[in-house]
């Protein structure tokens, strides 16, 4: 990994400049692969998880 991975609560701004909160650090439950849970701050703010 190249990249401090992401505390919970921690606010990260989107190259494109948009506002994500980090919900959680998940550890996906076959693959063994970490996930950043995070939620959008704008419009229906939406929780999505992304491979670190």
């Amino acid at each position: 990994m190249d990249r401090e991975l992401p505390h919970q609560d921690e606010i990260w701004r989107h190259f494109k400049n948009k506002l994500y909160k980090i919900v959680a650090i998940a550890q996906h439950t076959e693959t063994d692969e970490q996930l950043v849970v995070y939620q959008a701050m704008y419009g229906d703010e939406g929780i999505y998880a992304r491979k670190v």
